[in-house]
């Protein structure tokens, strides 16, 4: 007989089948005794694990400090046939027989010494079977490092916590406010300075409803095609859903998203790069009587894209000369999910009046202006900003934007826009603004106007990706009532530049003869 001493992450899921509960035993890593028999060719018999747990009294009285751990002993033992387990597990009074499920158990912590076989691989109850690897063979394939196990309502601890990244005594599962509208979203769009198309993609989490979603949307040759997908959220540093993932490869400067070939016939392999800075926005808070609706902080970057874009089955060479966008990442409340009682707000937009975000690149400068402008003329937030390329030369506040604009008769729609700097340092400024191509994302990626699919809404325990496909001209009646966006071009002086055209008119707006919830302009 021979033993040898490893680290092992056994995790202490113990069921008994005696008499008494033996209670919660603690994660820390368990001593694993692998116990050899060398009269039947040093085959593995026997498993020793050592653990420690607390004792801890609960019932009508106050709930006990920890006591001392008391060390515990247990022994595995093949069976015969070495398909499964037994065990015996030593308490100060006496031994009593316990079941080990082990579906948390890897099989990359043993290497080839120890095969699950596929019933635990799906989760079930099964034994340990016995590979053909010897006892050296057992040493050197031992693993030491812990199985990371997926968050459950039971378990809150995830890959972020590895990380100094904590901003209150909380997990990182849990944020710092219980809202349910709590949200953490990453937004992208692509285009080729063209009408040739427009991509928006985006992944966002919600760690209060519990779940995390994405979506590609790609506007080209007059149709919309759209892949969601949405999971129940387990550990936030996974940015995945169905086909879509997110990595970061230089936090911000660039990042790559993939999306899979899946049943909505477009798929990409794209490389950002920013071209400017990433700058921080203004905060937007709204509360509407008596509710906090809109509490959000973000940064957003103007960049280039690389790689590859599929469209029903077209292959589009994405270069960095021709193809640009925007991104950003924002959190905070703002409302998802579910859709909840309008209540005392029942006759109020959320963020009523208008919306203008248009932030555009010129090449060695870009321009962020945006204006949520309400009905009575106030501003909750607004801003007009130059940022140069060359990171040396310092952000330049562009004063207090006006705006101008051209509104489609009998529809919310732009067809045009004039906006007006006049305090910017060389003096006033005019960009004509025109549309080229249009991606309604109130339509089927989770902006608000579907019932059946919202950001942060609970699709089911299971992995849900689903596939749509709209002519432009059969969404646009319903979309023009939410968010649009459209790819722009920018003009002012000599400079010519494409960005991102987005509006929404939100409830009466007088300025624009829109003084009904659902008034068109004349």
């Amino acid at each position: 007989m021979e033993n040898i001493d490893a680290e092992f992450h056994l995790h202490t899921d113990l069921e008994i089948v005696g008499r008494d509960p033996l209670g919660a035993l603690t994660e820390d890593h368990h001593l694993l005794l692998l116990e050899l028999d060398g009269s039947n060719g040093d085959r593995f018999v026997r498993i020793g694990v050592r653990h420690e747990r607390r004792w801890r009294r609960v019932g009508a009285r106050r709930v006990a400090p920890h006591r001392a751990r008391v060390r515990q002993q247990a022994l595995l033992q093949f069976s015969p046939d070495r398909a499964g387990i037994t065990a015996g597990h030593a308490r100060q009074m006496g031994w009593e027989k316990i079941r080990v499920p082990i579906r948390h158990l890897c099989a990359d912590q043993v290497g080839n010494t120890v095969d699950l076989g596929e019933e635990a691989l799906d989760g079930g109850d099964t034994g340990l079977r016995h590979g053909e690897e010897r006892y050296r063979a057992i040493r050197s394939t031992v693993n030491p490092r812990s199985t990371v196990r997926s968050m459950t309502s039971e378990r809150s601890i995830s890959s972020w916590d590895d990380f100094p990244v904590h901003q209150t005594p909380e997990f990182i599962r849990h944020v710092a406010t219980s809202d349910r509208n709590f949200y953490d979203r990453y937004y992208f769009n692509m285009h080729s300075s063209s009408d040739e198309f427009f991509a928006i993609f985006s992944l966002g989490q919600y760690p209060n409803l519990g779940t995390t979603d994405a979506f590609l949307a790609v506007t080209k040759d007059e149709t919309q095609r759209i892949m969601r997908a949405s999971k129940p959220l387990q550990d936030r540093m996974d940015v995945s859903v169905g086909p879509l993932r997110i990595e970061v490869i230089e936090p911000l400067h660039t990042l790559r998203v993939i999306v899979e070939p899946n049943d909505a016939d477009i798929s990409m392999d794209v490389t950002w790069t920013g071209s400017i800075p990433a700058i921080e926005e203004p905060r937007q808070y709204l509360r509407s009587r008596g509710t906090v609706v809109f509490d959000t902080q973000r940064f957003a970057q103007l960049g280039r894209w690389e790689g590859t874009l599929t469209v029903a089955g077209e292959q589009i060479a994405i270069t960095p000369e021709r193809c640009g966008g925007n991104r950003d990442r924002s959190w905070g409340i703002r409302p998802v999910g579910e859709k909840q009682p309008d209540g005392i707000r029942q006759s109020i937009s959320v963020m009523p009046g208008m919306w203008n975000y248009m932030p555009h690149d010129y090449g060695d400068h870009s321009i962020v202006y945006m204006c949520h402008e309400k009905p009575d003329g106030t501003r909750p937030l607004e801003e007009a900003i130059r940022v140069w390329s060359d990171p040396t030369r310092p952000v330049e506040w562009l004063g207090r934007p006006e705006w101008e604009h051209d509104m489609i008769s009998g529809s919310r729609l732009l067809g045009g826009s004039r906006l007006h700097l006049p305090d910017a340092p060389e003096g006033p400024i005019t960009i004509d603004v025109k549309p080229l191509i249009t991606n309604f994302i109130s339509i089927g990626t989770g902006y608000g106007i579907d019932d059946d699919w919202r950001h942060g809404m609970w699709q089911g325990e299971d992995e849900v990706v689903q596939a749509l496909a709209y002519g432009v001209d059969e969404i646009r009646d319903l979309a023009q009532y939410g968010i649009v966006d459209s790819v722009g071009e920018f003009r002012y002086g000599d400079n010519v530049g494409y960005g991102l055209y987005e509006h929404g008119f939100f409830g009466p707006f007088p300025p624009m003869q829109l003084f009904e919830r659902g008034d068109l302009h004349p």
